[in-house]
């Protein structure tokens, strides 16, 4: 049984805590660390763990939205040209569309997991397509291609071209990353359920 139901809010309520979860997203956003043995353009943010909370309350196509919504704000700030956050919308919601699509079928315990592992599965594949065919080649404007290999070859010798990054960073940042979201996200909502069943 679902704790949230989802008629108890009208559309401007849940558009309204869209709007909410996707300023605390870009708030996290800023709260970014570089991570060991890790170039340093690849920092590790928790910002889609207020998309997926909505993704599982309300659906997730309202998870993408806290996604959109993040990033449009960033844009305001962006150094990238708008590179960066097209890749964060594009790789944060693959995360939170699949985890949101799979929890939608059955709301367990066991399938948020499921839901969560799948998540991260679909946007790690996503996150090394779109690096390897659209988002290096497109950094080429900002930074040559040579550039980001002669970083990535200063913490691994070994990579020697574009796929290399993709397989030695590109692919182990994103299973990093999507586990650390998972965990905080599982947590919270896990709280969240608990939480709303009491006071009901």
């Amino acid at each position: 049984m679902r704790y949230f139901q989802n008629n108890s809010y009208s559309k401007i309520q849940r558009l309204s805590i869209v709007s909410v979860m996707g300023g605390i997203s870009f708030i996290l956003m800023f709260i970014s660390l570089p991570f060991p043995l890790f170039p340093s353009f690849l920092k590790l943010d928790v910002s889609e763990v207020p998309a997926l909370l909505v993704s599982f309350i309300f659906g997730p196509i309202y998870g993408v939205c806290v996604v959109l919504v993040k990033n449009i704000i960033h844009l305001l700030f962006t150094s990238t040209a708008g590179i960066g956050e097209f890749a964060n919308f594009i790789i944060g919601s693959a995360l939170v569309l699949t985890s949101g699509i799979i929890y939608k079928k059955v709301s367990t315990k066991l399938t948020l997991a499921i839901s969560l592992f799948f998540g991260i599965l679909f946007m790690t594949i996503v996150a090394a397509l779109m690096n390897y065919y659209i988002l290096i080649p497109m950094y080429n404007f900002i930074l040559p291609v040579e550039a980001i290999l002669n970083i990535c070859r200063s913490i691994n010798p070994r990579v020697e071209s574009l796929s290399d990054i993709i397989i030695f960073f590109i692919v182990p940042f994103n299973i990093i990353k999507g586990c650390l979201i998972s965990v905080l996200t599982y947590i919270l909502y896990i709280k969240l359920k608990v939480s709303h069943r009491v006071e009901r």
